[in-house]
């Protein structure tokens, strides 16, 4: 359920980004998609830009949005970040778990795209054929950090590889 104030400042945040042709699509995530935002909670989105304002964007440093303005309720803002066409197809086809959760319950606030929508519901799909395989790799990381670097680290007294090994 979205707070009837986030649901105000997304639509208000829509109004500015179909101003921006470059802008091609406005996508929720975070607390608010997947409903577990607190009256008080920050609005995240994903701001889909075309290709080639999503290399200037890279280019300048400048992937990151933020805006107070169109947030009518006290310490509001939304914070969102630049992507492009692309980040979401590879999101959907190879992404890591946390980027496949960062899309769970994400909506698409304003599109200029026809199949974005299904794209978006693509992306949080955990890749059944792919189970196995991952597996593999996920104990093969948890013996590479958990066994051997933390083997060697206290080995050789190495403070930076066992703080490695335990994150």
């Amino acid at each position: 359920m979205m707070h009837e104030h986030h649901r105000r400042a997304l639509n208000r945040l829509a109004e500015v980004m179909r101003q921006d042709l470059v802008i091609v699509a406005l996508i929720t995530s975070g607390s608010i998609a997947q409903g577990r935002a607190k009256e008080s909670s920050d609005i995240d989105v994903f701001i889909v830009l075309t290709d080639k304002a999503f290399q200037q964007r890279k280019q300048a440093d400048q992937l990151s949005y933020f805006n107070r303005e169109v947030c009518d309720y006290d310490g509001g803002y939304i914070d969102g970040k630049m992507v492009n066409v692309r980040f979401l197809e590879l999101a959907a086809e190879r992404g890591s778990e946390p980027t496949r959760a960062t899309f769970i319950g994400s909506a698409v606030v304003f599109s200029r795209l026809p199949n974005i929508v299904k794209l978006i519901a693509t992306i949080p799909v955990y890749p059944e054929l792919n189970r196995e395989r991952n597996m593999r790799d996920f104990y093969g990381q948890i013996y590479l950090y958990g066994f051997y670097f933390a083997s060697e680290a206290s080995k050789k007294n190495n403070t930076y590889l066992m703080y490695h090994a335990a994150n």
